[in-house]
């Protein structure tokens, strides 16, 4: 979410986008049930994913609070318009970001939901005013750890960090994270967790899916 210009610069405006978002329902209709409801940037399974599950629990669509922080803000009575870029082709994702428009709608907040080309979106991104209030993107690891989850979407300075969030105490527990990921698995996890848990007072990420990939072999091929 972008936190930087537009709407969404107002906290009580993404902590109400935050709970208003149909997670079992993204997963069962847009994914067809090959997802996980996220927990925060560490997908299952492994350490990480757990220990932010146990920190911090599943996303869960809650409207009472959505609507609760909605009064908070400065569109108590919503009447505001999001755009929201999805990466052109990415079927999922934008029946995604469909599910969550009717969500949204519940609030009075109209999304307006566009297909774009991954390199102008990121183009835009780096504007003094970026246009998008939202842009939906997929992610993995760059290695077999979860550090760099943290690392790429959560870092103040990430190139990835299309939030423009900027949160000391995040960058250190993401530091943290990274040092320990050689010696000690588990700490390394509980920090990526804390990271997120941190970074999230800010409401400057929605979590939409920990996708599931399949692949065909044939039949003669072993694990």
């Amino acid at each position: 979410i972008n936190t930087k210009s537009g709407p969404t610069k107002d906290i009580h405006l993404r902590e109400a986008m935050f709970y208003a978002f149909p997670y079992e329902q993204v997963q069962e209709v847009a994914f067809q049930g090959m997802a996980a409801i996220p927990t925060g940037p560490c997908s299952p399974p492994g350490q990480g994913y757990e220990a932010q599950k146990e920190l911090l629990g599943l996303c869960a669509q809650d409207m009472d609070r959505a609507k609760a922080a909605l009064k908070k803000s400065a569109y108590p009575n919503g009447g505001v318009k999001l755009l929201c870029y999805v990466d052109t082709g990415m079927q999922d994702n934008m029946q995604a970001a469909q599910l969550y428009k009717q969500a949204l709608k519940e609030l009075k907040i109209d999304l307006d939901v566009r297909y774009i080309a991954s390199d102008v979106a990121y183009t835009q991104a780096l504007d003094k005013n970026p246009p998008q209030a939202l842009y939906i993107v997929e992610w993995t690891a760059f290695y077999p750890g979860f550090a760099n989850y943290a690392l790429m979407k959560l870092l103040s300075d990430s190139a990835y960090n299309l939030t423009y969030w900027q949160d000391p105490k995040v960058d250190d527990l993401c530091y943290q994270a990274l040092a320990a990921e050689a010696t000690d698995y588990g700490k390394s996890a509980e920090l990526v967790a804390q990271a997120e848990q941190q970074a999230r007072k800010g409401f400057n990420y929605l979590w939409v899916s920990d996708a599931e990939w399949r692949m065909a072999t044939a039949k003669n091929v072993e694990s």
